[in-house]
């Protein structure tokens, strides 16, 4: 907990930067790095996450899917027992969220541990969080996830965002 008056310091590091395409989609992954010093004393807390960021077909609407601790049992409700027990799901557009998170998405979202990825929709980004190191072979494992995710997604889903600002 910080101190009264005190504001925590982070300090952000990227490294192990790499793109390119991915059958022809473009892609960008590197190691996030940053401590912080929350108590305003000597030591501090690292932490590391990989982040992959592949290119959507359109932009849609913000949807984050996390852990279920990490939403603090919040979010929208899943018709999928399973998935709704270890992730949540926070949508801007709940019809939209209902039309990408199909069964198909849900079992490749659920491939990864939910203590251990986050899913984000940001317009025309979709971010994979990852806690901890991955080595290269991983990386590329995980980007071919992200990948099959997005082709998961109804083609309907991308035709139809053509409201959303991206």
């Amino acid at each position: 907990m910080p101190r009264a008056g005190r504001t925590p310091t982070a300090l952000h590091s990227a490294r192990n930067v790499a793109s390119g395409t991915l059958e022809g989609v473009p892609f960008l992954t590197f190691e996030a790095e940053w401590a912080v010093d929350e108590a305003a004393v000597v030591w501090e807390q690292f932490r590391r996450r990989q982040v992959i960021v592949l290119d959507l077909p359109a932009a849609v609407a913000p949807l984050d899917v996390r852990g279920r601790v990490a939403l603090d049992l919040r979010g929208m409700a899943s018709d999928s027992p399973a998935f709704a027990k270890g992730w949540g799901v926070l949508a801007s557009d709940e019809r939209q969220a209902h039309a990408i998170l199909t069964d198909e998405v849900r079992a490749l979202v659920s491939e990864l541990p939910p203590k251990e990825a986050t899913w984000q929709f940001f317009g025309r980004d979709l971010v994979l969080g990852l806690t901890g190191y991955h080595g290269p072979d991983a990386v590329l494992r995980h980007t071919e996830s992200a990948r099959r995710l997005i082709r998961a997604v109804p083609a309907f889903v991308w035709s139809d965002a053509s409201g959303v600002a991206g």
